[in-house]
């Protein structure tokens, strides 16, 4: 059974991820989501939610470039991670206020893009499995809530069953077209998806509001 999961883990994906040099193969999820979505545009600010091993920041950095901004939030520190974009790497819990408000300090503005690829530890105890997922879903919500710009976008990693579907139905007044995305990158044994959600209603004010610069500044006044 263990060189089974190993041979599974080490799949043509995870391969072609060292010889491109992405810390992760998920890298290559995120590419084929943005290439149905192009979610990312030069100059963007993006908020990445459980971004270790870095991956999906290494997709993100080049897009954005150097007049971008990347922010990554993990319990995990992520070391060495080089990316032409302005890049802030924060050590701590997504459902943290204090790193959501570290977030919003270096990003100077309110983020055009929220991604998040958590995935809670199994522990094969369904109501505590349920649980965890629960608290992703909605710490990434929380996240939109405080962090995503209005019309922003939002690609939440989901897992099959009832948790996923309710949370949908909680996301489609909140966005305009809130979409159930199946990767060709994911393997064909696993029971994930992602939502990718466009157009935010709710998000933060735009730049030239009052509530913006009440948000950001202190005042509504320059």
């Amino acid at each position: 059974m263990a060189k089974k999961k190993q041979y599974e883990r080490q799949d043509r994906l995870y391969k072609m991820a060292k010889e491109d040099g992405y810390l992760s193969r998920a890298a290559y999820k995120l590419m084929e989501i943005n290439k149905r979505f192009n979610l990312f545009r030069r100059g963007h600010r993006v908020l990445d939610l459980g971004a270790w091993p870095g991956g999906w920041m290494q997709v993100v950095g080049p897009i954005v470039g150097p007049a971008g901004k990347v922010v990554g939030i993990d319990l995990t520190e992520i070391k060495n991670l080089k990316i032409p974009a302005q890049t802030k790497i924060i050590v701590g819990d997504v459902s943290d206020e204090a790193a959501l408000d570290e977030a919003l300090k270096f990003s100077s503005a309110p983020f055009d893009v929220i991604v998040s690829d958590m995935s809670p530890k199994i522990t094969g105890i369904r109501l505590v499995d349920e649980a965890a997922l629960s608290n992703i879903y909605d710490s990434v919500l929380g996240a939109c809530y405080k962090c995503l710009k209005q019309n922003g976008s939002m690609v939440l990693k989901a897992f099959k069953g009832n948790e996923a579907h309710q949370f949908s139905l909680k996301l489609r007044p909140l966005f305009n077209i809130v979409k159930r995305c199946e990767l060709d990158a994911t393997r064909k044994s696993s029971n994930e998806y992602y939502i990718v959600c466009l157009n935010f209603k709710d998000g933060v004010p735009c730049q030239s509001s009052p509530e913006y610069r009440r948000t950001f500044h202190g005042s509504e006044e320059e």
